[in-house]
């Protein structure tokens, strides 16, 4: 299952503590960080893939910027 995180903070948010911090809901399998093109930097969102079905997420949990919105998101 893969769900995409909105709402992350561009300094904060690296692959190693979007990791850990969902650690804590399942097995987290991948971590992947859109960047910018030009700049490099991250976009503020990102997709976490867990090995697993995860029924239930913390919604605006404190962390990552303001509010973190944690969603479903369907392979195509």
């Amino acid at each position: 299952m893969s769900v995409l995180v909105r709402n992350l903070s561009r300094t904060e948010a690296t692959q190693n503590v979007v990791r850990a911090a969902f650690a804590a809901h399942g097995d987290v399998e991948d971590v992947y960080l859109p960047q910018d093109y030009y700049t490099r930097q991250p976009r503020g969102f990102a997709f976490v893939e867990f090995a697993e079905f995860v029924e239930r997420f913390v919604d605006g949990e404190e962390g990552f910027g303001p509010r973190d919105d944690a969603e479903d998101h369907n392979d195509r």
